[in-house]
């Protein structure tokens, strides 16, 4: 009995072990009969699994949302007529001062998706030179469309003595997009301003006959008629029988100023078929302005170059030589009379 209930007890043992292994899911080994009755039953239950994570709900993501940005794409100016004379279409090759323009600057609205609302856009003079014609230094917008563009344009006035160089509009721009949110930005556009150059030359004098040899000195004179200096001024001769013996140079004038100069001229005989006649040399003047432009401007002179020996000259002397005879002469029978007389009364008293 005792060894009967000892193999029961291995064997249950051994089922026990065997289910473990395998992995055996409620399995339930049950002893033999035994004459004592039923042995109590043991059951091996393989622990539930944890039960999944319950899947959470993920929140839509919120869409990031870029407030619009404005650039200046590019800027201009057109020449505003002085009268109602003038035309004047598009850009001036130079802008100067004294003029009055309109000035253009394009904006873009850089989104590809979202408008603009109630902008507005404020610009500013530089300095005291330039005056804003406009009504007002604001404009208004109420709606700037997506990836589109707006010009601004204002009318300016450039004073007279405004110096030459580039200038700097500051423009800025404010507004809301379509949430309402608040923008805004700034931006620029550039205009070079220049001062006229105005010079004038004095007509240069020339002698109407001059003799072959003579050296003649001709008188230079440039008044600055603008408000800026003018460089290197300075004149040129170049003619049939004229020979510079030096250069004119004047320099540096200032504005509302004037320079003089001279220079030294041998004449000498002509080229060509005919030594002495008329001739003519052309003068040319040279400036510069502040940024190294050269204007010139150019006069004409005239004379005739005669010979020592001339016709006239020697008729001239012909002439003179018999008024030099005629006054010996005439002192010659002056001188008889008188000695004639003197006798005739001589001989009355005795």
């Amino acid at each position: 009995m005792r060894n009967r209930s000892l193999i029961k007890h291995v064997g249950m043992v051994i089922m026990l072990t065997f289910a473990i292994i395998m992995g055996t899911t409620n399995m339930a080994v049950a002893a033999p009969d035994s004459e004592e009755g039923d042995a109590p039953k043991v059951e091996v239950t393989k622990e539930p699994e944890s039960t999944k994570e319950s899947e959470t709900t993920k929140e839509p993501e919120e869409k990031i949302f870029y407030s619009p940005k404005i650039l200046v794409e590019s800027y201009n100016y057109t020449v505003i007529p002085q009268s109602a004379n003038e035309n004047l279409e598009g850009n001036k090759a130079m802008l100067y001062a004294g003029s009055s323009i309109q000035l253009n600057i394009k904006l873009k609205n850089t989104s590809k998706d979202t408008d603009i609302k109630n902008m507005t856009t404020v610009i500013s003079m530089p300095d005291s030179n330039f005056e804003l014609l406009s009504i007002s230094d604001t404009k208004y917008y109420e709606t700037f469309k997506a990836n589109s563009t707006i010009t601004v344009s204002y009318n300016i006035s450039i004073g007279d003595k405004t110096p030459s160089g580039q200038y700097t509009f500051p423009i800025t721009y404010d507004f809301a997009d379509e949430r309402g949110g608040q923008g805004g930005g700034n931006g620029y556009a550039k205009v070079k301003v220049n001062q006229p150059v105005e010079v004038e030359f004095t007509q240069v004098v020339m002698a109407p006959e001059v003799v072959v040899g003579d050296t003649v000195v001709l008188n230079f004179q440039a008044l600055n008629l603008g408000n800026e200096s003018v460089y290197n001024v300075r004149a040129e001769v170049e003619g049939n029988g004229f020979t510079p013996l030096e250069k004119m140079y004047m320099g540096e004038i200032a504005g509302i100023n004037q320079g003089n100069g001279t220079m030294k001229v041998q004449m000498s005989g002509l080229r060509g078929d005919a030594i002495y006649g008329e001739t003519s040399a052309k003068i040319t003047f040279y400036y510069e302005d502040r940024d190294g432009i050269e204007y010139t401007h150019t006069q004409e002179i005239n004379t005739a170059i005669r010979s020592p020996f001339t016709p006239e000259t020697k008729a001239e002397e012909e002439e003179s030589q018999w008024w030099i005879v005629m006054i010996i002469v005439g002192v010659c029978l002056v001188g008889f009379a008188g000695v004639c007389v003197i006798r005739t009364v001589k001989r009355s008293r005795m």
